[in-house]
Order: structure tokens, then sequence, then C-alpha cells
């Protein structure tokens, strides 16, 4: 919807139109961004190498799993997240790159 009267069709080529299968409402559509390499700051992770987002996370889990590789700066490393709430979100270890500690980095 935020496309509607914007013109911005008309000069992006990616941006098409779709017609919803439930209300017939014709939408906008791009397709997915795949970048190469996404970077971020979290606060910790963990010696197996996954990451711990706490707080407003915005997109940062989603940038990290678009991307072919994603590369992380933490204020910590700690030997495991064993104590932690189970509903914190940690970005597993397969989905990061490389961690680099960088304390007072965000």
């Amino acid at each position: 919807r935020g496309y509607r009267g914007a013109g911005l069709a008309d000069v992006n080529p990616n941006i098409r139109s779709v017609t919803c299968p439930f209300t017939a409402e014709v939408l906008a559509a791009a397709p997915s961004i795949r970048p190469d390499v996404t970077f971020i700051h979290a606060q910790k992770a963990d010696r197996k190498g996954n990451v711990l987002i706490e707080g407003i996370i915005g997109i940062q889990k989603e940038a990290v799993l678009a991307a072919r590789r994603a590369v992380v700066t933490v204020e910590e490393v700690v030997d495991n997240f064993d104590d932690l709430h189970p509903n914190l979100t940690v970005l597993p270890r397969w989905t990061i790159s490389a961690i680099s500690v960088v304390p007072g980095g965000s």
C-alpha cells in the first residue's frame, strides 16, 4: 500500500503489482534483498559462536538471516547462555561468519 500514488513503480522495474487472492486488492511487491554481508552489534557471544541480542532489536535478526555472511561486534564473550531467559533472541552460530569483541561498540 505504501507505493500507492508515489509513482515509484514507474521508475523502478523491481516494484510490481499483485492481486491479493483474499480481498482482490492490488498491492505492491518487491523482490527480497540478499546482502553480501550484514554487520550488527550485540551484547554477548558465547564461546560456541552464538550471539545474544537484547532490547529493541529492530530488524537485526532478519538482516543476519538474509545475508550471505554476518559479522557481529559484541560487548563481551561469555562461556555460555545457560542462565539466560529462554525468550531472548539468540542467533545460532551457523548464522554468523565472524565475531569481534568491541566493548562500547554501540
